[in-house]
Order: C-alpha cells, then structure tokens, then sequence
C-alpha cells in the first residue's frame, strides 16, 4: 500500500499480445502517468498493482513482479 501513499502520481499498466507457435504470450509493464509525457526522472517509481490474467486453459492467475511479467497460456487453448 505504501506504494499508493508515499509516492506522487499513477501507474499506467501496458499490456502487449503476440502469438508464438501456439502460445498466446503477454507482457505486462508499468510507468508513471506524466500529462505532457515527459517522464524523466521518474523511470524507477512503482506501484504494486494487483492483475488477475484468466484464460479458458487457466482460469485465473495472478501476476506479480517489480517491473514486468511474461505469462503464457501453454494451455493449448489459443489464449482466449
């Protein structure tokens, strides 16, 4: 929680997608929220942020990491 209380601004959660073979491969990565865009200086700050992945193959996983997760859906269910 300390994360949301002690340190100015907002996260923005980015989420990529590809496909490998037949993996469905997600990239999860956060950034502070600068309005004009600029966010120099401020590439370290974090937020832990709770994220819920859910596939027909897995129903439910959840993701954490200090910066960025790599889930794959290894399922064979096509990651959706």
């Amino acid at each position: 929680m300390s994360t949301w209380t002690q340190q100015l601004g907002y996260p923005v959660i980015t989420v990529e997608a590809k496909q490998e073979g037949g993996n469905r491969v997600l990239t999860l990565s956060q950034r502070k929220f600068c309005g004009d865009g600029n966010i120099t200086g401020f590439e370290s700050m974090l937020w832990k942020v709770p994220i819920v992945i859910a596939t027909r193959g897995i129903p439910s996983c959840v993701a954490g990491a200090d910066r960025a997760v790599d889930y794959r859906d290894t399922g064979g269910s096509g990651g959706g």
